[in-house]
C-alpha cells in the first residue's frame, strides 16, 4: 500500500508541476524603465537612431511612442514565451493619414530586441516602414 500512495503523491506532484509551468507570468522581462533604440528605414533610406525611455511592466508590455498613444489603438496583442506580437492603429488629429504596425519583439530578462513594420494611408503621404528595435533595462521607474 506504500508503494500505491507514494506513486500517486508523485503523480499529482508531477501534475501540478506541468500545471505551473504553463501558467506563465509573462516573457523574461524586468519590470522597469527601458532604454529604448529605434533604426528606422523607409523608401530605401535609413534615419538615425531614436533613443527613448519608457517604463514598461508585464501589463504594459509593448513599447510605444508616448506622444501618439493617445491616438493610437493596440488592437492585437500575443504573449508566446520571451516573444511579444501586436498590431496597432493610430489615427492622429489632423489628418495625418491613418497607420497600421506590426510588431514582434522577445525579451531575455535585460535586453530586448524585435522589428516594426508599418503602413501609413489614408493622407496625402503613402509610405511603408521597417525598424528594428532594442532595448536594454535601466531600472526602476522614476
Amino acid at each position: 500500500m506504500l508503494v500505491k500512495t507514494t506513486s500517486a503523491k508523485f503523480f499529482v506532484a508531477a501534475a501540478l508541476a506541468i500545471m505551473l509551468a504553463g501558467c506563465s507570468s509573462g516573457p523574461n522581462m524586468k519590470e522597469g524603465e527601458w532604454e529604448l533604440k529605434t533604426s528606422m528605414k523607409m523608401g530605401g533610406m535609413a534615419m538615425p537612431a531614436l533613443v527613448t525611455k519608457q517604463c514598461l511592466t508585464k501589463k504594459d508590455i509593448v513599447p510605444q511612442d508616448n506622444k501618439e498613444s493617445d491616438q493610437c489603438t493596440l488592437t492585437e496583442k500575443k504573449v508566446k514565451g520571451d516573444t511579444v506580437s501586436w498590431t496597432m492603429v493610430c489615427n492622429p488629429e489632423g489628418g495625418g493619414g491613418k497607420s497600421e504596425s506590426h510588431g514582434e519583439i522577445t525579451y531575455n530578462d535585460t535586453t530586448m530586441s524585435g522589428t516594426v513594420t508599418m503602413a501609413v494611408s489614408g493622407g496625402p503621404i503613402k509610405m511603408d516602414m521597417t525598424s528594428e528595435i532594442s532595448g536594454r533595462w535601466l531600472g526602476k521607474c522614476p
